[in-house]
């Protein structure tokens, strides 16, 4: 992510708009699966999924169609597109119906924010205590976190980070994320 400094997206005097280093965005249509796994079955997985889940702590591995986030020793979170969460959960029942799992559709549970640009790297360290530099969080890896006080689950992408938040948490954080963007020319997209 390219660095930017918090006065480079004010509008000037005479300028109808100025650049924005951010873009928040809602993304409301992304399928969520919960999958408790141990053993055998972590194998069993990968070949509902195309590929292998994340053994290591804090990664996320995917395949274009979905994404697993590892999220502890037998647990992951499998993120895709809302229309292929019903395939997705019904391949899982299918590989995993010889072994002792829980698939669990968690869609409703969190809303999915994401955050874009040159500068949603400082807009986010503004509220999270993590270190955000790509080298220790960047794509391929995934954390769990607080934003400005709200739990969040944080998936790097390549354009800046997909941000897992409780629903009932998500108007606060994307309150929050506007005020925090604010000086960086923030822009709200569909």
């Amino acid at each position: 992510m390219a660095e930017c400094a918090p006065l480079d997206n004010v509008i000037r005097p005479g300028e109808p708009n100025g650049p924005s280093g951010v873009a928040l965005i809602d993304r409301r249509f992304i399928g969520q699966v919960n999958l408790r796994v141990r053993g055998p079955a972590v194998a069993a997985t990968g070949a509902a999924l195309g590929y292998a889940l994340p053994v290591e702590a804090n990664t996320a591995v995917g395949n274009g169609v979905s994404r697993s986030c590892w999220l502890g020793p037998d647990e992951w979170l499998i993120v895709c597109e809302d229309e292929q969460r019903a395939e997705l959960m019904q391949r899982l029942a299918q590989a995993l119906s010889s072994h002792a799992h829980a698939a669990t559709d968690v869609t409703d549970a969190r809303a999915v924010l994401r955050l874009a640009g040159a500068c949603a790297r400082p807009v986010l360290a503004k509220g999270c205590p993590l270190d955000l530099h790509p080298r220790r969080l960047g794509p391929g890896k995934v954390a769990q976190s607080v934003l400005a006080r709200a739990q969040i689950m944080i998936l790097p992408i390549e354009e800046g980070y997909d941000l897992f938040v409780a629903r009932s948490f998500a108007s606060y954080v994307w309150a929050w994320l506007l005020d925090a963007g604010a000086e960086y020319g923030i822009r709200v997209e569909p």
